[in-house]
């Protein structure tokens, strides 16, 4: 009578060789890790690196953020809209951040830069803008700021922001860790915790415009 074979773990017959029995498992293992790596290429966090000076116009409206945006190396992203509005989409949990550079935006009276997410209109839809460090700078001019969960997180950098509405963001604007912040004829609504946020340690670096450089701080959470 012949012995039918019988199979292990691995799909080796139990009849075959040592060697071959060997051969087969590290066969195994190989998939295993290429599918562990490639699972990590598919989740990993994403990010982008602006580190050359660069312009955002009405030409290239909408801009999408599909992942986070880092503007580092003493590099300028300059969001011009003097020949036409400029929207930036956001379509993730993704954020904008200055860590080593400028975050310039030149909306104007009649053309706004707006930052938005691409198909929610509720607060916390993606971060928002990130200031961090002492080498990261934002000046804004003319824009709108919404869905966000920070319109802006101020994180040690300097923020000067002015004539802007901050609406529908779960933070407006919070300012931490020696952060510093220069407001001017702003407009917060909607937003559902507070319009600024003022760390203790900041106090000494907000200048708020009074009279008629005042910002509208509007309903939505306390100072």
């Amino acid at each position: 009578m012949t012995a039918k074979n019988s199979f292990n773990l691995f799909g080796v017959s139990n009849n075959k060789s040592p060697k071959s029995t060997k051969n087969n498992r590290f066969k195994f293992i190989i998939i295993i890790f290429s599918i562990g790596f490639l699972t990590f290429l598919l989740f990993r966090p994403r990010a982008l690196v602006i580190d050359t000076n660069t312009t955002w116009n009405n030409a290239g409206s909408p801009y999408y953020i599909t992942e986070n945006t880092y503007i580092r190396n003493g590099a300028t992203l300059n969001i011009d809209a003097s020949s036409g509005p400029v929207e930036v989409r956001f379509t993730g949990n993704y954020r904008l951040e200055v860590s080593d550079g400028l975050l310039d935006v030149n909306g104007t009276s009649t053309n706004s830069v707006t930052f938005m997410h691409d198909s929610s209109s509720n607060p916390s839809s993606y971060y928002g803008l990130y200031v961090d460090s002492a080498t990261g700078v934002a000046t804004i001019e003319y824009a709108d700021i919404k869905h966000a969960n920070y319109g802006v997180n101020v994180n040690g950098g300097d923020l000067d922001i002015y004539d802007s509405t901050i609406q529908t963001n779960r933070y407006g604007i919070a300012v931490y860790d020696q952060g510093s912040i220069t407001t001017r004829r702003n407009v917060f609504k909607g937003n559902t915790e507070w319009p600024i946020g003022i760390n203790p340690d900041c106090h000494n670096n907000v200048d708020f415009g009074t009279g008629a450089d005042a910002d509208v701080l509007g309903d939505g959470g306390a100072n």
